[in-house]
């Protein structure tokens, strides 16, 4: 048990950790995108949607480890007045109740929203980039627009951004959702297991105790 609960909390860990990365990402491209726009008068709708996009990924990835650091905003009003035990028992039902329930149905609207857009026909050609950055009998194109072709046949499939020169593939940011979800879930099972342990564990103790107490008693007779 103890060994399910490290890898949970390393997964959570390591997507902390990514998440931190990508808000690193959003800090620079959003200062490329206010020069972009004020001194230079050239914003772009793809680095404007990307922005978001990372936005979106640092939220998923992060609830998870936020739920792991207690760092989800809580009414203290009661709960800090409560003993441990009751403020476990509490934490222990939220779990149960709440968070893996609703985790588990973000988790099944999410995949299907992510297949949905996927499912989309993307109405760019395969060739789409290429074409517009080289010349049709520039060898640059020839050896990039198989390339481009078997990315956009894997990839860049599905449903598209409506704003020109907006972003391809949406469904890889939906899939963030479930993905998300899933790493909520993960650390909610997690805490599930540690909070019980903690208000199981004292009853083994006072269970050791009495026994203890009892064969002191029978040695002493």
């Amino acid at each position: 048990m103890d060994i399910l609960i490290n890898l949970g909390n390393k997964i959570n860990r390591w997507a902390g950790n990514v998440a931190a990365f990508l808000c690193l990402l959003l800090i620079f491209l959003t200062a490329q995108q206010v020069i972009a726009r004020y001194f230079f008068n050239a914003p772009s709708n793809g680095l404007e949607e990307l922005k978001w996009h990372l936005f979106g990924m640092v939220f998923l990835l992060s609830i998870g480890y936020t739920l792991q650091v207690d760092g989800h905003v809580r009414v203290d009003m009661l709960y800090q007045n409560w003993r441990e035990k009751t403020q476990n028992r509490l934490n222990l039902i939220t779990q149960i109740i709440i968070i893996m329930p609703l985790s588990m149905l973000m988790i099944y609207f999410g995949v299907n929203i992510a297949l949905s857009s996927y499912g989309y026909v993307n109405p760019r050609p395969l060739d789409y980039f290429s074409r517009n950055w080289f010349p049709s009998l520039d060898g640059l194109y020839f050896f990039l627009s198989p390339i481009e072709s078997v990315i956009r046949k894997t990839i860049l499939q599905g449903e598209i951004s409506s704003a020109e020169g907006g972003l391809e593939a949406r469904w890889i940011i939906k899939a963030f959702i479930p993905l998300g979800f899933l790493l909520l879930f993960l650390q909610s099972f997690v805490l599930t297991i540690s909070i019980s342990k903690k208000l199981l564990q004292p009853e083994k103790t006072k269970a050791i105790d009495s026994v203890s107490i009892d064969n002191g008693v029978d040695g002493d007779s």
